[in-house]
């Protein structure tokens, strides 16, 4: 009977003694960052919700596109390069009712859902920053578990759709521009120089364009971009307007590289398409052009 209560006692000693070791371990396996694992290759959709913005990018053939339009592939692949970037940097707390004061609960945080062509899926809020450093809060949806991350995922969310999404109009390399064709109230043609700078040609009269007006041109095309998408309303007057300009871009040998679809909207504003494109886009940024 002595010997039993040795035995009891040295196994109760051995778990005490033990416990810090799986407290620990316990923590560890609590401190792994949710998003291990899911990258672009493993990943076929992207589920963002923000309030009153909420939208799905696919991954199809071509790369990642919100229903027919194309993302940013670009700021696509920064996002799962900082979600293998991020760093777990301590569990903060295992309280669901502490949740809402990292901002890691609906309404406040940022909704992400991933899921992988197995078919797996996670949904993680991303919350408020860190108020006594670097890093913010992350949360798994079904888990009562908040994690003080460090990394740049928060940063690089989109806070409207068109951040995610590919406004690119056109993108031609200026060496590849040579004659400029403007159709507006009147008609003219920029023409580049042997020495790379343009010129206004106007009713057969040649005038050098000075070198800030050049320098604009050097890189308005490469590329052009949009700011926001047209809406549908404003996408129905653009294609009922008969008062549109064009711009023509060819290169050296008259091949058509683009042709731009204008309709002045007021002072530096300015409703664009390109020809052929479904999409049209408000920007500022061809006065430049127009004004000359």
């Amino acid at each position: 009977m002595k010997n039993k209560h040795l035995l009891l006692i040295s196994l109760i000693l051995l778990i005490f003694a033990s416990f810090p070791l799986w407290k620990g371990y316990l923590v560890q396996q609590k401190s792994e960052n949710p998003l291990k694992g899911y990258s672009e290759d493993s990943v076929t959709s992207i589920q963002y919700s923000r309030r009153n913005v909420s939208f799905e990018v696919n991954k199809s053939g071509d790369g990642w596109n919100l229903g027919t339009r194309r993302t940013d592939q670009t700021k696509i692949k920064d996002f799962f390069n900082s979600i293998k970037e991020l760093k777990v940097v301590k569990l903060v707390s295992i309280n669901p009712d502490r949740a809402k004061g990292f901002g890691v609960v609906k309404g406040q945080g940022i909704l992400i859902s991933l899921t992988k062509d197995n078919g797996d899926s996670v949904s993680v809020y991303i919350g408020f920053a860190n108020p006594r450093g670097n890093g913010f809060y992350l949360k798994e949806i079904n888990s009562p578990n908040v994690f003080l991350v460090e990394g740049d995922l928060n940063t690089l969310l989109p806070v409207s759709v068109e951040d995610w999404m590919d406004v690119t109009i056109v993108d031609i390399p200026f060496d590849s521009i040579d004659k400029i064709t403007v159709f507006s109230s009147v008609q003219f043609i920029l023409q580049k120089n042997d020495g790379g700078s343009f010129s206004k040609v106007l009713w057969g009269q040649k005038e050098d364009l000075d070198s800030t007006t050049n320098l604009v041109l050097k890189t308005l095309f490469s590329p052009l971009e949009g700011q926001r998408f047209l809406t549908e309303e404003e996408l129905v007057e653009f294609d009922n307007n008969y008062y549109k300009h064009s711009i023509l871009l060819e290169d050296s040998e008259g091949e058509n590289l683009g042709k731009i679809i204008v309709l002045g909207r007021g002072s530096s504003e300015y409703w664009v398409q390109k020809e052929g494109s479904d999409d049209a886009f408000y920007l500022r940024g061809l006065s430049t052009i127009f004004s000359l």
